[in-house]
């Protein structure tokens, strides 16, 4: 059995039309149910899926502080150490994938305050 838990993010890999959900698309578990192996997925309209199989879905990655923090310029550094949870820090699909063009630690330090800068402004 693999490792997954509940509000662990993950994305679907396939689903038929009962699940509820669709491949690609990425959730959070809501509920676990390890004697069959099959889990609920939290959807954003708050209902939740139909029983997916384990083997259906697969993590999202994270990326620990201890790899991240000597990336990042001083100021930027502190900023991201006022949050609580910085050891999950969890970007999005959209980031990674442009993180994963960028031209070195420059471009990953002017994403993430781009992220951070539209996060405020979506609080206010």
């Amino acid at each position: 059995m693999r490792q997954l838990r509940v509000g662990q993010r993950v994305r679907v890999l396939r689903a038929g039309p009962e699940d509820g959900v669709c491949a690609g698309e990425v959730h959070v578990i809501d509920r676990i149910d390890a004697s069959d192996d099959t889990l609920l997925l939290r959807l954003p309209s708050g209902r939740t899926s139909g029983w997916i199989s384990f083997d259906a879905v697969q993590g999202v990655g994270t990326i620990g502080w201890s790899l991240l923090a000597p990336l990042l310029p001083d100021e930027t550094r502190r900023l991201l150490e006022a949050f609580d949870g910085i050891e999950a820090i969890e970007l999005n699909e959209r980031v990674k994938a442009r993180i994963l063009l960028a031209r070195g630690p420059r471009e990953l330090q002017r994403l993430i305050m781009q992220q951070v800068d539209q996060a405020g402004r979506a609080e206010d």
